[in-house]
Order: C-alpha cells, then structure tokens, then sequence
C-alpha cells in the first residue's frame, strides 16, 4: 500500500525527536538542577556514553525506544488513511494523536523527573535510573491506551465536527490515488465535491481519468 508524503515526514519526525530529546533532557537537567555550565556538560558527554558507572548510550536507547515503537505504530495507522472516510476516519486520526500524546507526555515526563531528581541540590535515590528499564514497557502501554482513548473520542464525535466537506476531499484523495476505478465513480465524485464545496475542484482525479481516456469525468 502507497505510504503518502505526509506520513513519512510524521515517522521521520518521531525517530528524530525520539533520538535527540533524551541527550537533551540529560544536559537541560544537569544545567538546571545541577548548576554547570552548558559548555561543561556537552564537552563532557561523549566520554561518558560508554564509562562504567554512567553509560549514558544505554539510558539514551532505552529512552529513545518508546518513539522508536511510537513512530512504526503511528506509520501503519495513517498509511491507507485515505480508504476510511468519515467517523472512521476520525476514529483512527483521533486514535494516533492520542498515542502520540499519551506516548510524549509519559516518556518526556520520566527522562525529566529521573534527571532532576539525580542532579538536583536534594538528590533522589540513586536507583531512580532503574525506571528508565521499565520505560519500554509503560510506553507500550501508553500507546495503547492512547490510541484507544483517541479512537472512542472520534468514534462519539458529533457529525457537525466531522464535516461532510472533509469527507469529500478525503474520497477525492482516495480516487486520485487510484482506489476507485469505475467512471461512473470518478463522475459522481467531482459533482458531489462541487455541491458541498462551490467552486472547489482537484485535478488530480482528472488527471487520472485522462489517463485512462475517460475525460467527461473533469467536464
């Protein structure tokens, strides 16, 4: 199945944030809650990635994890999004933002308590980075309950927040994506798109239906 532009930037984004944001977490708490300077901790990171007592590339990986899952989850569930149409489309869009909320606020709110309990002037305990071997795990669950949670929400939505105007791009997409293959379809798409949308037109189903010499369709 065509994964669409959209989706892959959505999944390229998350494995970058996923990466990047815990090395971030670690220096912004040490700054903060430990009172070195910026400089200091970054000239200092790299040797600390594999030192004993620290390997800090082994924290990292396991914080980066969870968005690593996040970001596989989130990309099977909007590839194809363009075959769901209505509450359906709401129901699967609402249950990947809730993953993505639930998997985000879980996980950056871990890396941020555990660092700056560890750097803090009243430091925690010193086996607050245990937590960070369960992070996998709560992550997963969060991205369940999260696209759950989103999915009842689109599912009970009222029809006046899905409106009839989002449905008739989202079929438009789905045809010029070759979904649809009788003419009579692609006909009665461009009429129905032109009533709830006066003066609105996509050329892409039209091009389509030159493709496949059927030009009454963009008449």
């Amino acid at each position: 199945m065509a994964e669409s532009p959209a989706a892959r930037v959505l999944f390229r984004s998350i494995l970058a944030v996923g990466i990047l944001l815990p090395p971030v977490i670690r220096v912004a708490a040490e700054v903060i809650s430990g009172g070195k300077s910026l400089p200091t901790v970054i000239a200092a990171l790299p040797s600390l990635l594999f030192a004993p007592g620290y390997n800090l590339f082994l924290l990292f990986a396991l914080s980066a994890a969870p968005f690593v899952a996040l970001a596989f989850f989130v990309r099977s569930r909007v590839r194809g999004l363009d075959q769901f149409f209505g509450k359906s489309r709401a129901a699967r869009l609402g249950g990947v933002i809730g993953a993505i909320v639930f998997c985000f606020v879980l996980t950056i709110g871990v890396q941020v308590d555990v660092w700056r309990g560890i750097y803090s002037v009243a430091p925690g305990s010193s086996t607050a980075v245990i937590a960070f071997f369960f992070l996998p795990v709560y992550a997963l669950a969060a991205i369940g309950l999260g696209y759950l949670a989103g999915w009842l929400v689109g599912r009970i939505l009222p029809s006046s927040v899905v409106p009839r105007e989002v449905e008739a791009w989202a079929r438009v997409s789905a045809l010029a994506s070759g979904l649809c293959t009788s003419q009579q379809q692609y006909i009665y798409c461009g009429r129905r798109l032109r009533a709830l949308v006066p003066g609105a037109w996509c050329p892409a189903p039209c091009a389509v239906a030159r493709r496949r010499e059927s030009a009454a369709a963009c008449t």
